[in-house]
């Protein structure tokens, strides 16, 4: 075990700024001014400490030398060394060591080596080894000749480097330049390798190019055996008022793809992706962007694991200025559909403001407009004069009442909400300019009560009422860009609208009524367990739908009840939803999700979700559990209980020990079924591999990316630093 001894002066502190003391059972001095200690010697200056049997200290050019010619051991924080014979200079960063064992705490290397010699400018080892396996396991080393790291240097050079996986040779290199700071650095990176029954040896190479501090490219050639060759390069730039990432990837001729698809210039792949996030002052700015060249892009060539699986790609930008209760954006959206989805209405562009400020007292008012051109899905001119574009303007003023206490809350609001359209209609005998107005008004409250349970848990009881009227006006004859049916959930029973977007507004003469309970903790305020349900009551039957009498709705006294659980106890955590409707006498919507999780090899995850409106009822449990101190499983089960199917299967196991770990895992997945063709899914599988060798580096990242993404409560690791410490 790495332990270091107990130092007392403060660790930030040089040694060589304390006083030096040198002690001895006996000592002699020559008139030469040379000093000789014998016995259980032991130098102390600072945190550093030097014990042996015998020191001699010499007066050298005015300094003073002590030299340790029958052994020592040196320890300071972080590292500890101990050699046959030794010298250093007390006031300087002289030191030389011969026939030394070393042990470097923090990275937890150790190591040996012939000689070690620090002078002013310069750090050179000879014929050294070392390695971060545990003392009697030596699974790894590192073997060279000859280190040299000069002063202020950001890489050590090394010369004939040997690296040995269990006393077996497996890399060789006559002269090697390694990092020796956190500092970025040009060079290549460890690769990527891979092989498929399908697609062959796929082997990635990332080169990284360190332009400047603030941004940098990394070229990464990719080569898959049966497909071809291509490149991606990701470009990163960073100041003081931006972040931007920019990435391209190509495969040029994908001689696989070409056998499956027709059409000039199906065979080259390609992928383009802008991240970008700024502020200056109160603008900001932001860009999400990707497309590829086809909708199977991410799921044969393995790119972003998380997208396989989506059905769209998002394009979207935005600048946006907010200050003084004013708040300005622009912005653009499209979407790339990855499967065959009708997609939606491009945003482009879309101009939104808001304006608040306060009146008197705890009144106050805003004022919002929005204006969006709205242009047709589709790239050929059939499909746009088949859709119906245009312009939407809106424009909504709201005043508002809020008096808050420590016991509750009341919150007085009213206002007018206006809409109008420029359209583009493919009918001649369709209103190209349609309006509608609605005034509304709602009042929400709620009362706080509390109790002690015992002397570290409170108890809260929470009531609220939220009661809202939101005139009709007739709009099945508006169009819809932007807008669906929201989720009924409990945070829906106090919202206002049950559209999103702005395309329909519902009518509403209603009392929502809910209550909440908690469990706090006294002392830091924490919620340990929060539950909640409650229930809409109508006074007046709904009448605005979302495309006319065909989604008529039933008239109804209340609506189902909503509920929500959130708890945390230790390393449990529980959260869930519900729906539960008393007249059909069962759940329309649930969901829950319990999991454990004490470390990042101790995870257990349950969750299942139904909403029955939509044909889901899936089932899903994920777990990475310690079979023994260095064996554990990894799996992922997500069922499909409505199509009697397995979504995702991930199924393999992990072996750690101390300085190195692999990973094997298989993973099946149901790729995105066209809409009303469930019968025609398919599903890729494949077979992922990870090894790292603790503190060295590894191979197999995507190992991480898709354990990080796939089970809940996974933290992502880096390849050299992946293998957890067993007791």
């Amino acid at each position: 075990m790495y332990v270091q001894r107990e130092f007392s002066a403060p660790l930030g502190e040089p040694s060589a700024s304390f006083p030096a003391r040198l002690r001895g059972d006996r000592l002699a001095h020559t008139p030469d001014g040379n000093t000789e200690f014998f016995g259980a010697v032991s130098f102390e200056q600072g945190n550093r400490r030097i014990v042996g049997e015998r020191a001699l200290v010499r007066e050298v050019d005015g300094g003073r030398e002590i030299s340790f010619p029958d052994g020592l051991l040196f320890t300071e924080p972080g590292v500890a060394l101990a050699g046959t014979s030794a010298m250093f200079d007390v006031a300087g960063d002289r030191v030389r060591l011969e026939d030394v064992d070393f042990v470097l705490f923090a990275p937890e290397f150790r190591g040996a080596a012939t000689l070690l010699e620090r002078s002013d400018d310069a750090l050179t080892v000879e014929s050294t080894q070392l390695t971060r396996c545990a003392p009697g396991t030596e699974t790894w080393r590192v073997e060279a000749r000859r280190i040299a790291i000069a002063k202020g240097d950001a890489f050590a050079r090394a010369r004939n480097v040997v690296v040995k996986l269990k006393g077996v040779p497996i890399f060789y290199s006559p002269r090697l330049r390694v990092p020796v700071s956190a500092d970025r650095q040009t060079g290549f990176l460890f690769p990527n390798a891979g092989y498929s029954g399908d697609e062959g040896v796929d082997l990635a190479t990332p080169f990284y190019l360190n332009l400047a501090p603030n941004y940098d490219v990394t070229l990464t050639p990719r080569h898959v055996s049966d497909r071809g060759t291509g490149l991606t390069t990701e470009l990163r730039h960073l100041n003081g008022i931006a972040e931007t990432t920019v990435v391209g990837a190509g495969l040029p001729d994908d001689r696989l793809y070409a056998g499956e698809t027709e059409g000039d210039g199906a065979s080259n792949r390609w992928l383009s992706r802008v991240r970008h996030r700024g502020r200056f002052g109160g603008v900001t700015t932001f860009i999400d962007y990707s497309a590829v060249s086809d909708a199977d892009y991410f799921r044969d060539l393995g790119i972003d694991q998380d997208i396989v699986g989506q059905g769209h790609l998002r394009r979207f930008a935005e600048i946006r200025y907010a200050g003084d209760g004013l708040s300005v954006g622009l912005s653009a959206q499209a979407f790339q559909m990855l499967e065959q989805r009708p997609e939606p209405h491009r945003r482009v562009p879309s101009l939104d403001l808001t304006y608040g400020g306060r009146l008197m007292g705890p009144l106050d008012w805003t004022l919002g407009a929005s204006w969006t051109a709205f242009d047709p899905p589709g790239e050929s001119a059939s499909n746009r004069a088949q859709s119906l574009s245009g312009e939407r303007a809106h424009v909504e003023s709201r005043m508002q009442l809020l008096i808050h206490r420590s016991w509750g809350f009341l919150k007085l609001g009213a206002g007018y909400r206006y809409t109008s359209y420029a359209l583009e209609a493919p009918s001649h005998t369709a209103d190209t300019t349609p309006e509608r107005a609605v005034a509304f008004a709602d009042v929400d409250g709620s009362l706080f009560f509390d109790r002690d349970l015992g002397e570290s848990t409170v108890w809260t009881l929470e009531p609220r009422g939220y009661y809202l009227y939101q005139g009709y006006e007739e709009q099945d004859e508006l169009p819809l860009f932007d807008t669906s049916f929201t989720t009924f959930s409990y945070p829906r029973l106090f919202r206002r609208d049950r559209f999103s977007g702005l395309d329909r507004i519902g009518d509403a003469n209603q009392l929502s009524i809910g209550v909440t309970s908690r469990l706090l903790d006294r002392a830091t305020g924490r919620e340990r367990i929060r539950a909640s349900v409650g229930r809409i009551f109508f006074f007046e039957d709904q009448r605005v739908t979302l495309r006319g009498p065909e989604d008529g709705i039933a008239a109804r006294a209340a609506s189902a009840f909503a509920g929500e659980l959130a708890a945390r106890i230790g390393a449990f955590t529980v959260r869930g939803g519900g729906v539960w409707d008393p007249e059909r006498a069962d759940a329309r919507e649930f969901g829950v999700a319990l999991r454990y999780r004490s470390s990042n090899d101790r995870i257990f995850n349950l969750a299942r979700r139904l909403r029955r409106d939509a044909d889901i009822d899936q089932g899903e449990v994920s777990a990475i559990w310690p079979l023994s101190d260095r064996w554990s499983a990894i799996g992922k089960w997500n069922y499909d209980v409505e199509n009697a199917r397995s979504n995702e299967v991930i199924a393999g196991f992990e072996y750690a020990s101390c300085c190195w770990q692999t990973r094997l895992l298989y993973r099946r997945l149901i790729e995105p079924a066209p809409v009303g063709a469930l019968a025609e899914v398919e599903s890729d599988e494949g077979v992922l591999v990870q090894f790292v060798l603790r503190g060295l580096a590894g191979v197999g990242g995507r190992v991480e990316s898709l354990l990080s993404r796939g089970i809940p409560g996974y933290r992502e690791e880096p390849l050299s630093g992946a293998v957890r410490a067993r007791r």
